[in-house]
């Protein structure tokens, strides 16, 4: 907990641990913060904010003849009100469209000014299942906003269509150096087939407990499945060669 002290007023600034239910501790504050004796006037606000949070994915909505100011508007109540009744929304910021005072923001897309709207999750909600329903919400809004260009700027549904699309590639390389590395030492069609299955059945094992615990395919989890890829490779190996090699010299 720290403070930073301003004419006029004081910031007061609290950190939890991960996990923690923010709607929760903020209420908890409050109650604290009523029961303390302040000067007459004064006025309180509790705003909890995630800096865990990050946009799912992100539209620009950009105008000839219109200011930032009416586009800002638009997407206010025309755009936002459908993303956020979408299932795993968390929140809907518009970025851009205050160009003065303490919440002023800027936005640029394709080398102009816009306004950005970030779609972001909720943390036990998909990224991909968010993304392609911000998606459809936003195909079906662009007729009723004729005059106004209305984009798909980043998603995180991109990159992890395409880090999914790698770590199955690298299964699949796994799989063949394992039969590569292992039938020219062995020459056991067996021992080979083994450890070519290894590698699948036990990602099959780790997608299971990834399903029963809700986890879903994120960047750090797509990460973990690449590098637990290299290891199983290497598992499969040892403990098909080592053996054998042992074996041969005992004999």
């Amino acid at each position: 907990m720290h403070s930073l002290t301003y004419p006029k007023f004081v910031v007061v600034d609290l950190s939890f641990d991960v996990g923690t239910s923010l709607d929760t501790r903020a209420e908890q504050v409050r109650d604290i913060l009523r029961s303390v004796h302040l000067p007459t006037g004064t006025t309180l606000e509790v705003s909890p904010e995630n800096f865990n949070e990050t946009a799912v994915t992100t539209y620009a909505v950009y105008a000839q003849g219109q200011s930032l100011s009416d586009l800002a508007n638009v997407a206010e109540h025309k755009i936002a009100p459908s993303l956020r009744a979408l299932p795993g929304v968390l929140k809907v910021a518009i970025v851009g469209g205050t160009q003065t005072g303490t919440n002023a923001s800027a936005y640029r897309y394709d080398g102009r000014p816009a306004i950005g709207v970030n779609v972001v999750k909720r943390a036990d909600a998909n990224a991909l299942d968010v993304a392609e329903a911000s998606d459809d919400a936003v195909d079906a809004l662009r007729a009723s906003l004729p005059g106004i260009t209305l984009t798909r700027a980043t998603s995180q549904a991109v990159y992890i269509r395409d880090a999914t699309r790698a770590t199955e590639e690298a299964l699949g390389l796994a799989i063949v150096l394992a039969i590569l590395v292992i039938w020219p030492f062995l020459g056991d069609a067996r021992a080979t087939l083994i450890s070519a299955l290894a590698i699948p059945v036990s990602l099959l094992g780790t997608a299971v407990v990834m399903r029963i615990l809700h986890f879903h395919l994120e960047t750090i989890t797509l990460l973990a499945l690449s590098l637990v890829v290299g290891v199983i490779l290497d598992d499969a190996i040892v403990a098909v060669v080592l053996p054998s090699m042992q074996t041969k010299r005992s004999v």
